[in-house]
């Protein structure tokens, strides 16, 4: 090597290493995250902990009275793997049992009432993030041991009110939940938590769930939580209950056509023709398909039987209600060759391609019924093998 170009490498090589210990020294020296802009919990809360758990880490290593990141770390580690360092975590924290403050997390120590009020409402949801890992896992003794611990540790709240609710749900199911439910609703009517989970409650067991709650759900939870209500009101048979409160139920723009869809599906389970017509030619496709075949058959007991084919055409190869539909009008109407083409869509086997060769043979179309029902009958059973056996012997015979 050339003499004169050794102080150049050496320069080069000090430069680099200078560089090195500067990006060493800006780590090592770099500021703790700041939990007013950090955004760790609400990826946890969001179900990101892969996401999350890296930053729930720095927190909580450089502030012990970080509650919100250290709920949220530990109701992602009682969702992985790490139980038992959720678990000594907690109990750490229990142990010390002093209230969260949330201006001690805040650059200037309360100076910031936005960034403190976020903070605490982000240790009431982690806390309940915590209680719906331990449901996860049916570990419900522990989750009720820890309802007063975390009250002690984040406050009364709507989120520990609906932690209540899936411990008792947990333990006996939706009927002994009940009374949680309607006193978290009593106490915190505006909180979206208790909401969800009451919605959610109605959705299970909607014969027993008290008046003034499904309002309460209806008129202020998560558009989630109010479709939850409807969709059990149908579930539980009350289908005209759902449409008289899904007509008063408020909406968004934007939720508003989920809303109609559900209520659509109540309409027609009720009977109720006038409804369904009407939010049917505002409906956004996929309409549910048994609530349009459901429509459809309130159309044809009504005398529109155009309108009824229009609705299950083109379900009569997917949904064997639809197709029994189509075949009835057709063979009413004496379009013999229209039903056949319909039932010859269907499985053998099937109730519509059954009741196509009954309708048929009606009709004396023997060949037609023959070419149905030909090596189908014993894919029946009971009185649907033998019926289908008495149309194929009358269809032979009719010739």
């Amino acid at each position: 090597m050339d003499h004169d170009a050794r102080p150049a490498v050496a320069a080069a090589a000090c430069g680099t290493i200078l560089r090195v210990l500067t990006l060493l020294a800006t780590f090592a020296f770099a500021a703790p995250p700041d939990p007013a802009t950090d955004d760790s919990v609400r990826r946890a809360l969001a179900g990101d902990c892969p996401g999350a758990e890296p930053g729930l880490l720095r927190r909580v290593e450089a502030t012990a009275d970080d509650v919100p990141a250290r709920l949220a770390l530990d109701a992602c580690r009682y969702a992985g793997t790490e139980r038992g360092g959720a678990r000594v975590d907690l109990e750490d924290l229990f142990r010390v049992g002093a209230p969260f403050d949330p201006s001690l997390l805040t650059r200037r120590r309360g100076t910031d009432p936005a960034a403190a009020a976020r903070l605490q409402k982000e240790a009431e949801l982690a806390a309940l993030l915590v209680v719906q890992a331990m449901v996860a896992i049916q570990a419900y003794e522990e989750a009720q041991a820890a309802l007063p611990e975390l009250a002690q540790s984040v406050g009364d709240c709507g989120p520990l009110a609906a932690a209540a609710v899936l411990v008792d749900r947990g333990y006996n199911g939706p009927a002994a939940a009940w009374k949680a439910a309607e006193r978290g609703v009593a106490a915190f009517l505006e909180d979206p938590e208790v909401l969800e989970v009451a919605g959610r409650l109605v959705f299970e067991d909607a014969t027993q769930a008290p008046p003034a709650l499904v309002d309460a759900v209806l008129i202020r939870g998560r558009p989630s939580a109010r479709l939850n209500v409807l969709l059990g009101l149908l579930r539980a048979n009350k289908a005209q209950e759902c449409v008289a409160r899904a007509a008063t139920t408020p909406a968004a723009d934007a939720d508003r056509p989920a809303l109609d869809a559900v209520r659509y599906r109540c309409a027609a389970a009720a009977g109720d023709l006038a409804t369904a017509d009407t939010l049917r030619v505002s409906l956004r496709p996929p309409v549910d398909e048994a609530a349009t075949i459901l429509h459809a058959q309130l159309l044809d007991r009504s005398g529109r039987e155009t309108d009824a084919l229009g609705l299950v055409v083109g379900l009569v190869a997917k949904a064997d209600a639809a197709a029994e539909l189509a075949i009835t009008i057709h063979a009413r109407n004496g379009r013999a060759a229209e039903a056949e083409a319909v039932a010859a869509g269907t499985a053998p086997g099937s109730f519509a391609r059954l009741s196509a060769g009954t309708q048929l043979l009606k009709l004396r179309e023997y060949a037609r019924v023959r070419l149905l029902l030909e090596g189908t009958c014993e894919k029946y059973g009971g009185a649907h093998a033998a019926l289908c056996a008495r149309a194929l012997e009358a269809a032979r015979a009719g010739r």
